[in-house]
């Protein structure tokens, strides 16, 4: 597993796709944070107000890392770089060596953990920068909350990620991969998700939404320090986690490697 794990990681270096990753997320994040407070406050002064300048929180940065797209990019950076081995070959030697094929795919889920913190952490980089560009940034008693809240925020991302490595190396499909994470990164299912909570209100069914109980809707709504869904957040995290690592382990095991 160390070798698999040294090599996948080599690649995770080498990887221009991951490196265009990390220079468009930040300067991205660096843009909006600063054309945001920029575009309001020429609002404010079209409309004859004052602007507003309000220093801002360092919690709140850290608790909201991911501007807008950034988390379908590093979704698509996920199942892009997850799916290399197998359009490029490179996984037939190596999962022909293994005892257990699927020591692959939980190489790939580790390294792919790491990628995604390191490229959150660079969104999170981006924002305190741009910010600061623009407005004061103030050290307040809620940062150790929000560094909770950015850490369960990356573990809905993971849960998001291992649906889509369900996709892309469980079922080799990269196109499954991709739509999926348009549909989770931008969003685009909470359509679908009001549909569902209507239906479940026809039933005369309250106090229940799915929206509590999936991760691409709790990864914008979860914080400790409002104490908002966290527990929802942990749990669901984790059970989308370890089911669908089980079942793509499971598929690429059972899978002929080509």
């Amino acid at each position: 597993m160390r070798n698999l794990l040294n090599m996948d990681f080599y690649r995770l270096r080498k990887s221009k796709f991951f490196i265009g990753c990390l220079i468009f997320i930040f300067l991205f994040s660096v843009a909006l944070s600063i054309i945001s407070p920029l575009m309001a406050n020429i609002a404010a002064s079209a409309a004859g107000q004052t602007p507003d300048n309000s220093p801002v929180y360092l919690s709140t940065i850290i608790e909201n890392p991911m501007v807008m797209f950034v988390t379908l990019i590093i979704l698509i950076c996920a199942v892009s770089f997850s799916y290399l081995d197998l359009s490029g070959g490179y996984i037939k030697n190596i999962a022909g060596q293994r005892k257990r094929k699927g020591d692959t795919v939980t190489s790939k889920f580790i390294v792919i953990a790491v990628m995604e913190l390191i490229l959150m952490i660079v969104a999170l980089l981006g924002c305190v920068l741009g910010t600061a560009v623009m407005l004061p940034i103030v050290f307040d008693a809620a940062i150790a909350a929000a560094i909770g809240t950015f850490f369960i925020k990356w573990l809905l991302l993971m849960a998001m990620t291992s649906i889509l490595l369900f996709f892309s190396n469980g079922l080799k499909s990269k196109t499954g991969g991709i739509i999926g994470a348009v549909l989770l990164g931008t969003g685009a299912l909470g359509l679908a998700y009001m549909g569902i909570d209507a239906g479940i209100s026809a039933l005369g069914i309250t106090g229940f939404t799915i929206t509590q109980f999936v991760p691409s809707q709790l990864i914008g709504a979860v914080s400790i320090a409002s104490g908002a869904l966290v527990a929802n957040a942990v749990i669901v995290a984790i059970i989308f986690i370890v089911v669908f690592y089980l079942l793509t382990v499971m598929l690429f095991n059972k899978r002929d490697i080509k």
